[in-house]
C-alpha cells in the first residue's frame, strides 16, 4: 500500500470528537510530508538518470565517470569513426535494473537464497554520495561481515537486499561463505536518509546515495 493510500485510510477513520482536531492536524502534516517526498523523488530520479548515463562499470566492478575512461576508435560499416569504451567497461544505464524506485547493478549473483524482510543477514558495504562518489561509510575492511536485520536498514537498502542472493556456507571453514552476492545499489534520498539526513556518518538532507554491497549469508535464528 502506498503512502497516499495510507493517508486516505487515516482520514476516513471515525475518531472521538476530542481527537478530531489531532487527527486532522496529523493528516495534514502527513500529507505535506508525502507531497515533499514525491517532489524530492522526482528531482532525485533525474539526478540518478544523469548519473547512470555519465558513469560506467569497470572490469573490476568499480564505478567511474565516463569522462575518466579513455575512449577507443570504433569503425562502423560505413567507415565512420566513433568513440567506444574499452573492452569490459559498461555504461551504467545499460546494466542497471530498476527495483521499485532504486537501481541495482548486479556484479555477481550469490549461490544461496534471497533473504526475506524478517531475516538477519551478514554484509559488507561501502556508502557513497551520488554526486561526488565520495565515501561516507564503510565496513569493507572489517575482519568479519556486519550483521544487520533486513527490516532495520533504510528502505532502499531493504529493497536491494531482497533483490539479491546470499552466498553459501563453506563446509570446510566455519564462519566463511562462498560465492556471496555482489551488487551496487543507487538510492534516491526519500529511500535513504530523507529530508533530515544523518549526523554520523554525515549525510546531508535530500542526498542520493550509492552502496556497494556484498551479501554473505543469513544468520541462523539461534545464533
Amino acid at each position: 500500500m502506498s503512502l497516499r493510500d495510507n493517508l486516505r485510510l487515516i482520514t476516513r477513520r471515525i475518531a472521538p470528537a476530542f481527537l478530531a482536531g489531532v487527527v486532522l492536524l496529523a493528516a495534514v502534516s502527513c500529507g505535506k510530508n508525502i507531497d515533499n517526498s514525491v517532489r524530492q523523488l522526482q528531482i532525485d530520479q533525474k539526478k540518478i538518470a544523469q548519473f547512470l548515463d555519465e558513469h560506467c562499470l569497470t572490469p573490476a566492478g568499480e564505478i567511474v565517470p565516463l569522462s575518466e575512461v579513455p575512449a577507443t576508435a570504433d569503425e562502423t560499416d560505413e567507415g565512420d569513426q566513433g568513440p567506444t569504451l574499452p573492452e569490459g567497461y559498461v555504461v551504467l544505464s545499460d546494466t542497471a535494473k530498476a527495483q521499485g524506485d532504486i537501481y541495482l547493478v548486479s556484479l555477481k549473483e550469490g549461490a544461496g537464497d534471497t533473504p526475506t524482510s524478517t531475516d538477519k543477514v551478514l554484509i559488507r558495504y561501502r556508502g557513497y554520495y551520488l554526486e561526488t562518489m565520495q565515501e561516507f561509510d564503510s565496513t569493507w575492511d572489517d575482519p568479519e561481515p556486519y550483521p544487520v536485520w533486513v527490516s532495520g536498514v533504510i528502505e532502499g537498502l531493504r529493497t536491494g537486499l531482497q533483490a539479491m542472493k546470499t552466498g553459501i556456507v563453506d563446509p570446510e571453514q566455519a564462519g566463511n561463505y562462498l560465492s556471496p552476492g555482489e551488487a551496487w545499489m543507487i538510492l534516491p534520498s526519500p529511500l535513504a536518509f530523507g529530508q533530515e539526513g544523518k549526523t554520523s556518518p554525515v549525510v546531508p538532507p535530500n542526498t542520493c546515495v550509492v552502496y556497494r554491497v556484498n551479501l554473505y549469508g543469513v544468520v541462523p535464528l539461534d545464533f
